[in-house]
């Protein structure tokens, strides 16, 4: 094609630029490419500023803002509108600091910034919330005089500090404005509403009437929105009373639908029913607004009949019925008519076109069918967007395939979807679950690389430090907390959680103090940390101060969390009459009074644990495992038997000895005590379920009653069921074998424990098996185990083997055996006893008399003599 011909076909320059200007309407990203190659062509784009500002508006507004930058940089001559373009591009697709980079270029090659910069520029310090820059543009937009001769910035600017929840400056930008209209304080009512604060946005809204200014759909909105925040019905229908008195004009269709969403969170159905039935004509939205009224209302059911109802009047779903819908498929669990839905949205053809019905579909799968059915359907997605990446992530996690979790999010990598915010949270979650700390240190590098919103700056630091904490790397998630500019009281809490943890209770308080010092305000989760802090260093002052903070904050009777840790922390303080007060003036629980029976047991006042446990069941609480376990306790403590026994009947009654294999337990534990093991192994027998603790209790049981046999036998029961036995009760059998003779039987579970159930047997195991051979006299065996240990012998090792020794008169291995205890601590009394006994036995009495030399100086006994 000649250039002539491709002039006729395309017209004059105006024609193009009314071409260009219409592609980036319809984001006709194709036909602009041809046309932007045939302006490139005829060289005009070399010689008209108007075309080429045109071409870079088209790639901005399709979003492919590398291209328009292209184009920017090759123009020989930029002006306002080129900057303009390009930055309005990258605002409008939420590359903020893209934007503010172009901003500060243009000024510094010496263009002044007009209204149209001014707007788009603080468009994209909204999506940042960089407070720096905020302040900036506004004293450029008032040294320009802007604020008093263009309405559009003043607004601009009140809607960015409101979005940022900035609005003391927000109001005070509102003042200076030298004319007000709607728009001005909706921008500011809308700020408002986003950060819940449905009071002041009332009183805003009641202020620009008083100043003359009629409220348009968008107030109205807002005013609705402001009193479901609140709840207050009352204030609801008197705006839609003045709604209605406006006239037929101003109840369009979003009113409407905020009107029903105003008595759904007022708890308001029935009127919320009753605006949806007064409507003359019920247009898709009007029904997807019911529909949404349900399901925040829990009634999801409802929402499912709405949506059949409304395909009976003949109207098409949209992808916003079928995103609901699909929710309420999740919530309740129906997969039968979740299918159903995913059949209609196939008919639509809209599954292939809506990322957001596919993100809603994987998600109803994962809720109702499970993983494996979410993952079969995220495979057939045409389209995989960030969203349904985001559903399948966060589904693996919440089964506890942390593993699977975070191969997804390298695959979603892999295949060019970047991380956000939703992404981050779920994956540090991954990583604290699998305390893998390195992965974490990549997430933390991509997060730091990653544009995020302030907010959601706020929640991925959280999360970071939780992250950190959860892995053990305490330096790590100090750092990542120091970095957060605006600390929350969620912030304080995981880094106060990460000491706590670890036991560092005096880190624990210090970190209180700096965040008391910072005006941050704690919370019931704060107090808790703080108040165990307190009664494990014993910080009485700081632990009363924390009472009367309590109390001013009206605590004590209303939080049985805060109030629960208050008691539990006079307790270990050893200050049983406060504790006792603390839980008389507080609301209480059943947590509670477990903690208040738990206290006295703890300092064996087992008595007023069981009149503790009396009060409990006169006030109507109910017990629970907990409590039986800690009563069950405070019986065999106090010695009460008749009282164990109503409580095993009250257990037996309520179904918890078939169903929690620790009551079982703790009722063998206690007839033991009582010396009654007829009634302990009666207990045992009728169990539903015989695991490693009932087991473990029934072993200890036998064994306070040397029988050994039972033992043996309940051992042997252990490897039929393969119970994995705890090291204590592994240690109570070895020592019932060498008791019992039975050398073959105990070497026997030794290694199998080894192998199968603890890994590497501690040195306790060791020191058991050293008695087992000994006891047998099996001295050469004995020698072999202490040679084939993983752990340096000690005293306790030497002694066991100079007891065998001197059992079996063995004089030559009961030398080698002193010998090492005295080279382990030279002044060994219970050695020398040993070795004396064992030259007395053998009619050495020159060796017993230099025994007595041997106390005042250390000599070796000469193995020859």
């Amino acid at each position: 094609m000649s250039i002539k011909a491709s002039r006729e076909n395309y017209g004059p320059p105006a024609a193009i630029v009314a071409l260009l200007k219409e592609y980036a309407h319809k984001e006709d990203l194709n036909r602009g490419r041809e046309l932007h190659v045939y302006v490139s062509r005829i060289g005009l784009l070399q010689h008209n500023g108007f075309v080429g500002n045109a071409i870079i508006n088209l790639y901005a507004k399709c979003g492919t803002l590398a291209i328009a930058r292209e184009v920017f940089d090759t123009l020989p001559k930029r002006d306002v509108v080129s900057w303009n373009v390009l930055i309005a591009g990258y605002a409008q697709h939420r590359y903020g600091q893209n934007a503010l980079t172009c901003f500060n270029q243009m000024k510094h090659e010496g263009f002044h910034p007009n209204a149209l910069t001014f707007l788009a520029i603080l468009k994209a310090i909204t999506f940042l919330g960089d407070g720096h820059q905020a302040a900036e543009v506004h004293s450029q937009v008032a040294g320009c005089g802007l604020l008093i001769r263009d309405i559009t910035v003043g607004n601009a600017l009140i809607d960015m500090y409101a979005k940022c929840g900035s609005f003391s400056k927000a109001h005070c930008v509102l003042d200076d404005l030298s004319t007000r209209n709607s728009v001005s304080w909706n921008a500011l009512l809308t700020g408002h509403i986003k950060y819940g604060n449905g009071g002041v946005a009332l009183t805003c809204f009641e202020h620009m009437q008083l100043e003359g200014i009629s409220p348009d759909s968008t107030t109205f909105v807002c005013g609705l929105k402001a009193c479901g925040l609140l709840q207050d019905v009352g204030a609801g229908q008197r705006l839609h009373t003045e709604i209605a008195r406006q006239g037929p004009s101003k109840t369009d269709v979003e009113i409407s639908n905020a009107l029903i969403d105003m008595y759904s969170k007022c708890g308001e159905l029935t009127m919320a029913q009753e605006v949806f039935d007064s409507l003359k004509v019920r247009n898709l939205v009007s029904w997807n607004s019911l529909m949404t009224c349900y399901i925040e209302q829990g009634h999801e059911e409802q929402a499912l009949a709405s949506y059949e109802l409304m395909l009976c009047t003949g109207l098409v779903p949209n992808s916003v019925t079928f995103i609901c819908v699909l929710k309420a498929c999740s919530s309740v669990g129906i997969p039968y008519q979740g299918q159903m839905i995913h059949a209609h949205i196939v008919k639509t053809g809209l599954l292939e076109s809506d990322c957001f019905i596919e993100t809603a579909l994987v998600d109803m799968y994962l809720k109702c069918l499970g993983i494996q059915a979410a993952e079969k359907i995220f495979n057939k997605l045409v389209f995989k967007t960030r969203a349904s990446w985001n559903v399948l992530i966060a589904g693996y996690i919440e089964c506890e395939e942390n593993e699977n979790g975070i191969k997804c999010f390298e695959q979603m990598q892999r295949e060019g979807h970047s991380p956000d915010t939703v992404t981050f949270l779920s994956i540090l979650k991954a990583c604290g679950s699998l305390k893998n700390a390195s992965k974490a240190d990549q997430i933390h590098a991509e997060i730091a690389k990653t544009s995020l919103g302030t907010l959601d700056i706020v929640m991925v630091s959280n999360a970071l430090v939780s992250t950190y904490v959860k892995c053990g790397v305490l330096e790590k998630a100090q750092e990542a907390f120091n970095k957060i500019l605006v600390k929350t009281v969620i912030s304080w809490n995981a880094i106060i959680a990460g000491y706590a943890d670890q036991g560092l209770d005096n880190e624990v308080l210090k970190c209180f103090e700096c965040m008391q010092a910072s005006g941050v305000c704690p919370d019931e989760v704060t107090f808790v940390y703080i108040l165990k802090a307190c009664g494990s260093i014993k910080a009485l002052e700081k632990g009363e101060e924390l009472h009367d903070l309590i109390i001013r904050e009206g605590m004590l009777e209303n939080d049985s969390f805060v109030a629960t840790a208050l008691v539990n922390m006079y307790f270990d303080l050893g200050m049983l009459v406060e504790a006792q007060i603390v839980h008389g003036m507080s609301v209480r629980d059943e947590v509670s009074w477990n903690v208040l029976i738990s206290g006295f047991i703890y300092h064996r006042l087992d008595d007023m644990a069981l009149q503790s446990y009396k009060q409990m069941l006169q006030e109507g609480f109910a017990p629970n495992v907990v409590t039986f376990l800690r009563v069950l306790k405070a019986c065999a403590g106090e010695g009460t038997v008749h009282k164990g026994q109503e409580l095993h009947s009250e257990i037996a009654r309520i179904g918890h000895l078939q169903n929690d294999v620790m009551i079982g337990a703790a009722l063998i534990d206690m007839y033991a005590s009582f010396g009654m093991l007829r009634n302990a192994q009666d207990v045992f027998d009728k169990l539903t379920i015989q695991d490693k603790v009932s087991c473990s209790a029934m072993i200890s049981a036998h064994l306070q009653f040397g029988d050994d046999e039972s033992v043996m036998n309940l051992i042997m029961k252990a490897f039929v069921d393969e119970e994995e036995l705890d090291p204590v009760t592994s240690s109570m059998i070895l020592n019932s074998c060498a008791h019992a003779g039975l050398v073959d039987a105990g070497q026997l579970y030794f290694q199998t424990m080894a192998t199968e159930y603890l890994g590497v047997p501690t040195l306790e195991h060791h020191i058991c098996m050293v008695d087992l051979f000994g006891r047998a006299g099996a001295l050469d065996r004995v020698f072999a185990v202490i040679e084939d240990m993983p752990f340096s012998s000690n005293c306790i090792v030497w002694h066991n083997v100079l007891g065998a020794c001197q059992k079996h008169d063995s004089l030559e291995s009961g030398r080698i055996a002193f010998n090492h205890a005295i080279e382990l601590a030279a002044q060994d009394v219970v050695a020398l006893i040993s070795i004396r006994n064992i030259y007395a036995a053998a009619n050495m009495q020159d060796n017993v008399k230099k025994l007595e030399a041997f106390r005042t100086r250390n000599v070796e006994v000469d193995e020859t003599e």
